[in-house]
């Protein structure tokens, strides 16, 4: 059954902003939730479930999660037969080196567990843009395409007052370098990592609840005629309440980040930017990173300019750059306030699945600001809105917050009225 304590690890930046920007693109979405660690024909696999919703039913796209989820003998026969432009979307790095092979046991067969599976899909949006090389040397057939991190625009803070707290980690300790790290960063006493926002809130344990509810909801299930009538209203509720503490929990998430005085992003298995690097730039934050080892993920933010770097074996570097932080905080709010205009600029959801709905259907290469530092005389990052993002008219704004206040109490009804009013606007 899916938990908060193995959920957390996939961030709301990396699936449902998906589906928030998707949606603000006049993309009509329907979402069926894929959960790791469940077999593929365990009762709260919703994926069991998908021939009988959508038996008569055929899609212009279905965009599907790699690599954690068990997908069973059926399934990827059935989504060929039910839709031609099949899009994967993998969130994890594909390369790794022998030493994080021999850590962590399930790396080890990742990537041809990857590439095997992207044989059955026409478009791919990778996470890393190092593995976009792999991808097109070993499956030329398929078309890749570079996904950086986003952040829904409406998470963007409109102002950057930094507090008069301390720079934090925010993160698991799952290696001993980070481990090695933090103590040396909580050693000096000018940075530490707290416990997780979200454990001091209803919110994990409203997330298994939920998750308990409906894996019993699915196991009443009875063998009858209406079961595809009845599975579709038992979706229908569970996603409305699945959005809602999934929100909630990003939204504590925001928070404390806010808290903070800058943002740290320590090494991982991931190669290029975490999610929580644009989180942080969206909070307002100043970000201090290790350097990413590809030349295009280091070209999304200069260095000095909208993100502070060191180097991963020289932790020294880390020191250095949050005692620079805590000396120039005029700097470091100028950093802060670049930083953000690119994400508004370049790294919404909103802007992102418009990018990649273009790629898909026309095949236009996005633009995502490599080697670029913005004017600084744009001073309100709230008006830094390409014409990729445009500012929204009063009218739209307030429906589509009327939607999202549908949604957060469970209207489904109202939810769907209000965003059919927005996109005739």
């Amino acid at each position: 059954m899916p938990v908060w304590e193995h959920a957390r690890q996939w961030a709301y930046t990396g699936h449902l902003a998906f589906e928030e920007g998707l949606i603000a693109n006049g993309a009509k979405c329907d979402l069926i939730p894929t959960f790791g660690g469940l077999t593929s024909d365990h009762p709260a696999n919703w994926l069991t479930y998908v021939p009988e919703l959508y038996k008569d039913q055929h899609h212009d796209q279905v965009w599907v999660w790699l690599p954690h989820v068990e997908y069973g003998p059926d399934f990827f026969p059935w989504l060929k037969s039910h839709c031609e432009t099949r899009v994967a979307v993998v969130s994890e790095s594909l390369q790794h080196t022998k030493t994080e092979e021999n850590t962590y046991g399930k790396l080890k067969d990742r990537q041809e567990l990857v590439l095997n599976l992207l044989k059955n899909f026409t478009h791919v949006l990778l996470f890393d843009d190092a593995d976009l090389e792999l991808v097109q040397s070993r499956l030329p057939d398929i078309k890749t395409f570079w996904c950086p991190g986003i952040v829904p625009w409406r998470s963007v803070a409109s102002e950057s007052e930094i507090p008069d707290t301390k720079p934090v980690f925010l993160g698991t300790r799952y290696s001993d370098e980070r481990k090695a790290l933090i103590d040396l960063m909580e050693q000096t006493g000018l940075a530490h990592s707290p416990t997780l926002p979200e454990d001091q809130s209803i919110f994990p344990e409203q997330f298994d609840s939920l998750h308990e509810i409906v894996l019993n909801c699915l196991r009443a299930q009875p063998p009858s005629e209406t079961i595809g009538q009845d599975l579709e209203n038992l979706k229908i509720s569970y996603l409305a309440a699945f959005r809602r503490v999934r929100k909630a929990l990003y939204n504590k998430w925001m928070e404390a980040l806010e808290s903070s005085t800058a943002s740290i992003n320590l090494p991982s298995i991931f190669k290029a930017y975490a999610g929580r690097v644009p989180e942080s730039m969206a909070a307002g934050r100043p970000v201090v990173s290790w350097k990413p080892q590809s030349k295009r993920s280091q070209a999304l933010f200069t260095p000095g300019e909208e993100i502070l770097w060191f180097e991963r074996d020289q932790p020294e570097q880390l020191i250095h750059q949050l005692e620079w932080l805590k000396n120039n905080p005029k700097q470091a709010k100028e950093i802060t306030e670049r930083a953000k205009e690119k994400i508004l600029k370049y790294h919404t959801a909103e802007v992102r699945m418009r990018q990649a709905l273009d790629w898909i259907n026309f095949g236009t290469e996005p633009d995502y600001g490599e080697n670029t530092i913005l004017n600084n005389t744009e001073k309100n990052p709230n008006n830094i809105m390409s014409e990729q993002t445009a500012t929204l008219p009063a009218e739209l704004d307030t429906l589509l917050r009327e939607a999202d206040a549908c949604n957060d109490r469970g209207d489904s009804n109202g939810t769907i009225n209000a965003l059919e009013q927005a996109l005739a606007i």
